[in-house]
């Protein structure tokens, strides 16, 4: 897959989750402030989609920094990497330095001002929460909306 069908993979499955998250009257937390603190729910609904109909190697990277305004607090984020080297971010605009709402490339100004401390593999449990529908509606809903574009 060349990285400008990634991106438009990406930026649809971004507009998707958004248009989900304005029609439905409840998500869950991580969701409710989208692209704020949304980046690892949303690197997940992507990465399995990619996984499930790509033959793409993916993980999530996970990431801290110090934050801009306050050099005693960190930043974490979460990001899909695809075949060892192309970043895949649809919510680095969560953050204030980086205006692109889906990146798609092998280098990334931005995404190295993170230190990488963990790299995970994707899983659909994580969209499962205790007490609630959880993520999961949301994926299916993704799901289904690619499948008729």
């Amino acid at each position: 897959m060349q990285e400008s069908e990634l991106k438009t993979v990406a930026t649809l499955v971004r507009e998707l989750i958004e248009n989900v998250i304005s029609e439905y009257s409840y998500v869950d937390i991580e969701l409710q402030s989208f692209p704020s603190g949304a980046c690892e729910v949303s690197s997940v609904i992507l990465g399995l989609y990619l996984k499930e109909n790509y033959e793409l190697k993916i993980v999530q990277s996970v990431g801290k920094r110090s934050a801009l305004d306050d050099e005693y607090s960190n930043n974490n984020h979460v990001w899909l990497t695809v075949n060892d080297s192309i970043i895949v971010d649809i919510t680095a605009d969560q953050f204030d330095d980086c205006s692109s709402k889906v990146f798609v490339g092998s280098n990334s100004g931005f995404h190295n001002t993170f230190e990488i401390y963990d790299t995970r593999p994707l899983d659909f449990s994580y969209l499962i929460r205790r007490g609630s529908e959880g993520y999961g509606k949301v994926y299916k809903e993704v799901v289904s909306r690619m499948a008729s574009t």
